[in-house]
């Protein structure tokens, strides 16, 4: 697992964050623990469904290479996430990144 840590702040008042791409199993409990806040958030009062993500499809994208999951923890704790599709292009079958989702815990969103 690839990981990058992210100092933020001056003198006693930090915050040390990792960065990682994780695999989807490893992280799944906790990422739909998170995202359903996300939705309740940002998507349910907009589409009025209930917040129902296929763990199956997920997988398997991430599992053939097509899904990365980077989430960011304080400590163990997961705090935010992004979700990317990395696929060939339907016109020119160069590789292309699609953002999924990005969020962050309200404690998390500063500036």
């Amino acid at each position: 697992m690839d990981r990058f840590r992210l100092r933020l702040g001056e003198g006693g008042d930090t915050l040390s964050l990792t960065f990682a791409i994780e695999p989807l199993v490893k992280c799944w409990n906790e990422y739909v623990e998170v995202s359903s806040l996300h939705w309740k958030e940002t998507e349910e009062y907009r589409h009025g469904y209930p917040y129902n993500p296929s763990f199956d499809r997920y997988n398997q994208y991430d599992r053939a290479g097509w899904f990365f999951m980077v989430t960011v923890r304080d400590g163990e704790r997961l705090v935010g996430y992004s979700g990317i599709y990395l696929t060939p292009s339907m016109y020119t079958q160069r590789l292309i990144a699609t953002e999924d989702t990005v969020f962050f815990l309200p404690e998390y969103r500063k500036g």
